[in-house]
């Protein structure tokens, strides 16, 4: 089955690859989640989405590739979210997380000190 990436696109699992190549069915949701979620600049960060969490500001948050309601529907799709904490740290705004030694990050929140 083909998946809604956060790109608006719908491809098969992996591009390129039929359904029966993909060893495991849950990498490509994975992957199509990420792409959501990578940044290189805290301007990319646009967006939290409400549900994806426990936690007010444990929600996702999403680059401007995509949106809220695309992202919500590949995470009804993909489902299995990672677990976070049911808190609402304080927060100012969104932020790039990045990787070490990489040239990317995740988006995330601007945790400020408790």
């Amino acid at each position: 089955m083909p998946l809604l990436l956060a790109h608006s696109l719908t491809l098969s699992p992996c591009a390129g690859e039929s359904e029966t190549e993909v060893a495991d069915p849950v990498s490509p949701c994975k992957k199509a989640l990420s792409l959501g979620r990578d940044c290189q600049h805290d301007t990319d960060c646009v967006a939290a989405v409400p549900g994806t969490s426990c936690g007010c500001t444990r929600n996702l948050v999403i680059n401007g590739n995509t949106t809220v309601k695309k992202y919500q529907m590949l995470v009804a799709e993909c489902g299995d979210l990672p677990f976070s904490t049911c808190d609402c740290p304080p927060a100012n705004g969104f932020r790039c997380n990045r990787h070490e030694n990489r040239d990317w990050g995740t988006c995330g929140w601007n945790y400020t000190s408790w």
